[in-house]
């Protein structure tokens, strides 16, 4: 996987997320310091601050699978105010 800049209209195609989600999500992603935004014309992209996220994505990844039975389905997570419905 390469580091591929995408505007938030490729991001929603790709994850089948509503475009409020995916902007929140790139907002802390940003102020995170993850990710990273330049302007081309009239959009905006978005990309990986560093390559190297990449693998630590895949390695977090393959532990999620692993442990995904144990995890426990009453933990909550914040989330923004507009999900909450959805996973109740």
């Amino acid at each position: 996987m390469e580091n591929a800049s995408q505007s938030v209209s490729q991001i929603i195609v790709a994850t089948g997320l509503s475009q409020p989600l995916v902007s929140f999500h790139l907002k802390v992603l940003r102020d995170a310091g993850l990710v990273k935004t330049f302007r081309e014309g009239t959009f905006v992209y978005n990309e990986l601050s560093d390559v190297e996220l990449i693998a630590l994505i895949h390695k977090f990844e393959k532990y999620r699978l692993a442990n995904e039975s144990e995890c426990d389905p009453s933990f909550s997570c914040p989330c923004p105010p507009w999900t909450k419905n959805k996973l109740q």
